[in-house]
């Protein structure tokens, strides 16, 4: 599986576009903020030949959600979000103000319960991946009530949104953080094996012994 990574927005957030063999391909937190970013994104979808299927978000703040009504429309691809985020999905508008960026378009005001798509294991089946792609969600609330992990085991890869980052993890300030909850979020993600791939919502790539080692000194 390959993985291609976009830097969005004023935030530097990470947009990824994961591509099988077959062309199908899955976005997860796309945070285009303007028409140049559109076309960016898009360009490389029509240069590959590539047929977006799902787009995955691990939480609903802004730098992660900009681009939402945008691959919808294009794509015609509704976003997945766990509904504990929901509040926060809807105020886009009151983040924009808050962090005093622009809004390009109407924001969306759909998405797809990520509950409604998984089984009782928190299990993602998606057709892509020549075929089928088991994704396990992970909740790990704290950046926000509704943040989730998407642990691609097969690919030995963990897409970790804004909860752990390269040798640091997410703020707890904004409405909806919880200091504590991040802190039991990432214990939970210390468990996974050591070299499992971290590809943040910004800066870059790690590995969970990194990251468990890094909070060993730090604390």
């Amino acid at each position: 599986m390959q993985v291609k990574t976009f830097y969005f927005n004023l935030f530097r957030e990470c947009t990824y576009l994961l591509i099988d063999d077959n062309g199908s391909a899955l976005l997860i937190d796309c945070g285009c903020s303007d028409r140049r970013e559109q076309q960016r994104l898009e360009q490389f979808v029509s240069a590959n030949a590539l047929t977006i299927k799902y787009h995955l978000l691990t939480h609903a703040h802004i730098d992660h959600i900009y681009g939402a009504r945008f691959v919808y429309e294009k794509y015609r691809v509704m976003p997945l979000l766990s509904s504990k985020d929901d509040w926060l999905f809807r105020v886009m508008p009151e983040q924009a103000n808050i962090f005093g960026v622009p809004l390009l378009d109407k924001p969306l005001t759909e998405y797809v319960p990520i509950e409604s798509r998984a089984d009782d294991n928190l299990l993602l089946n998606l057709e892509l991946i020549d075929g089928g792609c088991v994704v396990k969600i992970i909740p790990t609330p704290g950046h926000s009530e509704g943040s989730v992990c998407y642990w691609f085991e097969k690919s030995n890869m963990l897409f970790s949104g804004d909860t752990i980052f390269q040798g640091g993890f997410g703020r707890t300030d904004l409405p909806g953080g919880n200091y504590q909850q991040l802190m039991e979020s990432l214990n939970k993600l210390y468990l996974l094996p050591e070299d499992t791939i971290v590809l943040p919502g910004h800066g870059n790539p790690t590995t969970i012994k990194d990251e468990r080692n890094s909070r060993i000194n730090f604390f």
